[in-house]
């Protein structure tokens, strides 16, 4: 089997990679259509709040999640990064349109810092230190 014949499986693992891209770019599409419509609904129907940021903030997390999986290399980390991310963007959408001092700052450094502790061990650069050493 030849690397270019699409049977080969690093061109299929390719091609699930381009047509995962394709539906992530598809579901931005959508979400910005629809997050215009929500926003223009909003504005049109005269609402002193302006409620469509929650819909929209919701997805958006989702959206974020979904593209984190398709675009960062599937691992514990990655898992970690990406649902963190989610979490603290939403946190600054609940803290940018019902707080006035910035506290997400706080839940945002706190999960940095975790992941910074983290990180060593998810690339194995801590590897030496689980070795065992031989008993004299």
């Amino acid at each position: 089997m030849s690397p270019s014949s699409p049977s080969h499986p690093q061109q299929r693992g390719i091609s699930r990679a381009i047509a995962r891209q394709r539906g992530l770019a598809m579901h931005g599409f959508v979400f910005a259509v629809v997050a215009i419509d929500l926003l223009a609904l909003n504005l049109i129907t005269g609402h002193s709040s302006i409620w469509a940021v929650w819909p929209i903030g919701v997805w958006a997390i989702v959206l974020a999640a979904h593209a984190g999986a398709t675009l960062v290399k599937p691992s514990a980390f990655g898992a970690h990064l990406v649902g963190g991310g989610a979490i603290c963007l939403g946190l600054a959408i609940v803290n940018l349109f019902h707080g006035s001092w910035p506290w997400v700052i706080w839940p945002i450094l706190a999960w940095l810092l975790t992941l910074a502790i983290h990180a060593p061990f998810a690339f194995d650069h801590l590897a030496h230190l689980r070795e065992r050493r031989p008993r004299r």
